[in-house]
């Protein structure tokens, strides 16, 4: 639990820095790997299906198995090892911070003035198309994308992450 807390505290501090290699990239790299080694394959509906159900079970298995083999590494070497390296793993599935900032920098452009701007800060945490949205529009963007990112990056991850740690909550 204390590297729960620790976790939490890293990502309240420092939340997600640009320079950091973060999992979630390495994640995705491979997600579009596969999906192109699927879609190469498969090109019938059921075909799909079970390439989709490959990619699925491959990925969430790769997600907790590199963590927990980590984890027995670190901890063999040394026990500081393993509590650091789960702490750093645990931070990594937390987003909190992120969350605030995106969704601060979108409410500091409207309350500047500036809706392109706002605009474009939404752009990035949104996958919907921005360019024609209003100012109401913009901020109920904003909210839902903030509270449904909540459960994903945060809420999720903690209750995971307390039933079975780093690796079950990368998965």
């Amino acid at each position: 639990m204390i590297s729960i807390w620790a976790a939490l505290g890293l990502d309240f501090l420092i939340g997600d820095p640009y320079w950091f290699p973060h999992p979630v990239r390495f994640i995705g790299k491979y997600i579009s790997l596969v999906e192109k080694c699927v879609r190469r394959f498969f090109s019938s509906p059921a075909g799909l299906k079970i390439g989709g159900v490959i990619l699925v079970v491959t990925t969430v298995t790769l997600s907790f198995l590199v963590p927990y083999l980590l984890l027995l590494a670190l901890g063999a070497v040394h026990p500081w090892l393993y509590y650091i390296g789960n702490i750093i793993l645990l931070w990594t599935c937390l987003a909190a911070k992120c969350l605030q900032n995106e969704g601060m920098k979108v409410f500091f452009a409207l309350k500047e003035g500036d809706i392109s701007k706002a605009r474009t800060n939404l752009s990035y945490i949104v996958g919907r198309d921005t360019e024609s949205l209003e100012e109401e529009e913009i901020v109920k963007a904003t909210v839902e994308t903030v509270v449904e990112n909540t459960s994903d990056g945060v809420i999720a991850p903690l209750f995971y992450m307390m039933i079975g740690g780093a690796p079950l909550a990368m998965a």
